[in-house]
C-alpha cells in the first residue's frame, strides 16, 4: 500500500479505522489547550484558582488537569468555552492550534527594508 500524501492517509485511516481518527482529534484538542490555556491566563494574570472563580462550573483542579495535559483531562467543549468567555477570548483561542491572528508579530518596521 503506497500513501501520496497526508490527506490520503487520513482517507484510508477514516475508512479503516474511524476510532483511531476520532482519538488523536482528541489527543491534538487535549494537547492545544494544555499549551494555550495556561499562556492566556498569565496574559490575564489569572492564577487557576480566579479563574475558577470567574466560571460557573470549572473547578481549579480540572483546569490544572488540562494545563499538564493529562491522559485522564478530555476537557468537554462547554468546558473549554465556559473558559474561554473567562478570559474574554474566543473559544477558537483554546481549540485552533493556529496562532491567534491579534497575536503579536515583532516590532512593526517602517519603509522598505527597515529604513
Amino acid at each position: 500500500m503506497r500513501f501520496t500524501g497526508s490527506a490520503d492517509l487520513v482517507e484510508k485511516l477514516k475508512r479503516g479505522r474511524p476510532d483511531l481518527v476520532a482519538r488523536s482529534r482528541a489527543a491534538s484538542l487535549r494537547e492545544v489547550a494544555g499549551r494555550k490555556l495556561p499562556r492566556l491566563r498569565s496574559e490575564r494574570g489569572f492564577s487557576r484558582r480566579a479563574l475558577a472563580e470567574r466560571t460557573a462550573d470549572v473547578g481549579e483542579r480540572t483546569i490544572q488537569r488540562i494545563e499538564e495535559v493529562r491522559e485522564d483531562s478530555n476537557p468537554a467543549v462547554r468546558v473549554l468555552e465556559e473558559l474561554a468567555k473567562a478570559l474574554m477570548v474566543p473559544a477558537s483561542a483554546l481549540t485552533d492550534p493556529r496562532p491567534p491572528r491579534w497575536a503579536k508579530r515583532g516590532p512593526k518596521r517602517e519603509g522598505f527594508l527597515g529604513m
